[in-house]
């Protein structure tokens, strides 16, 4: 079983925000981690589109825009005043929704890689297959997932992370995938995000 922390609400979430912390987001690029999520970005290349569920700001898509310029970028996110700053400065197609209610909306193959940062800890244990089906249907290359995971390890985890649902994702895409390849991010953790999966179907 997932081991489940305290979690925040898609209220909160939506928002509103203090001006701040659309601004902490968007800084939130640069941090080292970001370059783990990228680097098993790369295990899926080639591709030429990259859908964020729960995108925030655009920070992660911000990292994959400098790597890969040429890339077409696309996302969702409960925030608006998030996905307004994303479209903003991104010129990305993000919209306004749940990833529950985004992914149906989206065509069979219609991206080639469905990218997460800390947006999957939020879905229940019961929902996950669900999304995880989706998201085999729209990408037509594979996913990458940067979570906080189950690893069967013995890490003490900080109770004031907010981890939602620490999920065992290498379970859970056994049966829709290849080839998964898990690596531990480097510390420290951002409150508890301790790896990275990339999944090529």
């Amino acid at each position: 079983m997932p081991t489940t922390f305290p979690r925040h609400s898609s209220a909160f979430w939506a928002g509103p925000h203090p001006p701040t912390w659309i601004a902490e987001y968007v800084a939130s690029a640069a941090r080292p981690y970001r370059e783990d999520i990228l680097d098993a970005l790369a295990m899926l290349a080639p591709f030429a589109s990259v859908y964020e569920l729960g995108c925030h700001a655009g920070p992660m898509l911000t990292a994959v825009r400098t790597r890969w310029p040429d890339v077409t970028l696309a996302g969702c996110d409960v925030s608006a005043e998030a996905v307004a700053q994303c479209s903003a400065r991104l010129n990305a197609g993000v919209i306004v929704g749940d990833l529950r209610a985004a992914l149906p909306t989206l065509a069979t193959n219609g991206v080639d890689v469905i990218l997460t940062c800390y947006t999957l800890a939020y879905v229940s244990a019961s929902d996950l297959p669900t999304v995880l089906r989706e998201v085999r249907r729209v990408a037509r290359v594979g996913c990458v997932f940067a979570e906080p995971m189950d690893l069967g390890d013995d890490v003490v985890w900080d109770e004031q992370w907010d981890c939602g649902t620490r999920h065992k994702y290498l379970e859970a895409l056994a049966g829709l995938s290849k080839s998964r390849h898990l690596r531990t991010l480097r510390r420290p953790w951002h409150e508890g995000l301790n790896a990275v999966l990339a999944a090529r179907w």
